[in-house]
C-alpha cells in the first residue's frame, strides 16, 4: 500500500509540472534522395546511363524542458540510414553496388522560440550528436567464385548542427508541427574498416557543411 501511495504522489507531482507546460516531446523525420545520369559518346554514338539514387532516412525522438517560455534544453535519441550508389560491377557492368550505413545517436539539444503570430513561431535549434554504428561497402570480385564482396566497418561520429531555418506551427495549444530546411553543421567521423583481406584500416574525416538543398526535416512536438 505504501508503494501505491508513493506512486500516486510521484504521478501527481509530475502531472502538476506537466500542466504548466514545462515539458514537450518531439520527433523529427527526415528523408533525402538524389539521382543523376551520365552520357558517354564513342564512335559518334551517344548512350545515356541512369545512375541509381542515393537515399538517406532518419528519425529522432526527444524530451525537452522549457527553462523559460522562449528557451528549452533537451536530450534526444536518433537512428539514421544512408545508402549511396558505389558503381557498377560484373563482366557486363550489370550489377549495382552500394555503400550502406546505419548510425544510432545520442543528441543533447537547445531550442529557442520567437513568436511571430499566435500560432506561428521562429524556432531555431542547436544539436550535438554522438553517433555509433556500422557500414557495409560493396565491391565486385571477378575472380571465381565471382560475385559481390562486402567489407564491414565500425563508425564513431561527433557532430554539431544548427538549424537556422526552422519554424513551428501550432494548430492547438499542445501540438506543434516543425519544419526546417537546410542546416549549418560540423562533423567528424572515424571509420574502422575490416576489409575482406583482414587488414584493419582506420580513416578520419572532418567536414563543414552549409546545407541548403531540397532536403527537409519534418517534426512534431507535443507540449504537456
Amino acid at each position: 500500500m505504501k508503494k501505491v501511495f508513493t506512486f500516486v504522489a510521484i504521478m501527481t507531482v509530475a502531472t502538476l509540472g506537466f500542466s504548466q507546460s514545462k515539458f514537450f516531446f518531439g520527433g523529427d523525420l527526415s528523408f533525402g534522395s538524389n539521382s543523376a545520369s551520365t552520357t558517354q559518346t564513342a564512335g559518334g554514338q551517344s548512350q545515356t546511363f541512369d545512375i541509381p539514387a542515393s537515399t538517406n532516412f532518419g528519425i529522432d525522438l526527444s524530451a525537452n524542458y522549457l527553462v523559460t517560455k522562449n528557451f528549452a534544453v533537451g536530450l534526444g535519441i536518433g537512428y539514421g540510414t544512408q545508402k549511396d550508389f558505389a558503381g557498377f560491377g560484373g563482366l557486363n557492368n550489370d550489377v549495382e553496388l552500394y555503400n550502406k550505413q546505419g548510425v544510432f545517436s545520442i543528441i543533447p539539444q537547445v531550442h529557442y522560440f520567437c513568436p511571430l503570430s499566435d500560432n506561428f513561431s521562429y524556432a531555431p535549434g542547436l544539436y550535438i550528436a554522438l553517433g555509433f554504428g556500422s557500414a557495409d561497402y560493396e565491391s565486385y570480385n571477378i575472380v571465381p567464385p565471382a560475385g559481390i564482396v562486402t567489407a564491414t566497418a565500425d563508425i564513431f561520429a561527433f557532430g554539431v548542427e544548427l538549424r537556422p531555418l526552422s519554424f513551428d506551427f501550432k494548430p492547438t495549444d499542445h501540438i506543434a508541427i516543425n519544419f526546417s530546411a537546410g542546416s549549418l553543421s560540423y562533423t567528424t567521423v572515424k571509420v574502422t574498416e575490416e576489409p575482406v583481406t583482414g587488414m584493419e584500416i582506420v580513416t578520419k574525416q572532418n567536414s563543414f557543411n552549409l546545407d541548403l538543398n531540397l532536403g527537409f526535416t519534418l517534426g512534431f512536438r507535443y507540449f504537456l
